[in-house]
Order: structure tokens, then C-alpha cells, then sequence
């Protein structure tokens, strides 16, 4: 049993060390004629995934629930000057070079 909760940890944990991280405040957003949506914080990106290595934020599919509430955090934030704290997915699926939004959450102090 010792092993199999192990076996877990360790595979949790390097999940969790492969994805990006980021807070800081919305630098830009860009949205191409496609319907991509990608954006930059002015913070440091912490563990990006080998496929990303410009610190470019690619939310994921901008046509369903979760991908139109990160997009209009990401309006918000930028519109009021708020941080912003991004995780990755470790992927970069939407587009080469830009890590795939997770979970956006929003620092609202």
C-alpha cells in the first residue's frame, strides 16, 4: 500500500513541476483571425514545459464555458490593473510555443 501512495506522489508531483506558472499583470492579448487568444503577464514564468519557451499564455478553446471565463478574466484584469496567477496545462496544443491555459485565477486586493 506504502508503494501504491508513493507511486502516486510521485507521479502528482511531477505533474505539478512540469506545468508553467505566472503571476503578474496582463503585458498584452492578442486575439488572431482564426479565434486564437493568447497573452503575456510582466511576471517571471516559472517551470515551462519544453514546447513553450516565450512565456505566452494560449487559453485553450475560447468557444466553450471555461476557455469565455478565462478570456474575460484576462479582459478584466487588464481593464482594472489587477495580477493575475496562470497555470499550465504542460501542453502547447493550441498553437507551438505557447503553453495552454489551466486555471487563471485573479488577485483582487
Amino acid at each position: 500500500m506504502i508503494k501504491i501512495l508513493m507511486g502516486i506522489f510521485i507521479l502528482m508531483m511531477t505533474h505539478n513541476t512540469l506545468a508553467g506558472f505566472e503571476t503578474g499583470h496582463v503585458a498584452y492579448i492578442s486575439s488572431a483571425s482564426d479565434g486564437r487568444t493568447y497573452f503575456k503577464l510582466d511576471g517571471v514564468k516559472e517551470w515551462s514545459p519544453a514546447c513553450s519557451s516565450n512565456g505566452i499564455w494560449a487559453i485553450t478553446d475560447e468557444n466553450s464555458e471555461e476557455g469565455k471565463k478565462q478570456y474575460a478574466m484576462v479582459l478584466a484584469a487588464a481593464t482594472t490593473g489587477k495580477r493575475l496567477h496562470v497555470i499550465g496545462k504542460t501542453t502547447c496544443n493550441r498553437w507551438p510555443n505557447y503553453e495552454d491555459v489551466d486555471l487563471i485565477q485573479m488577485y483582487v486586493n
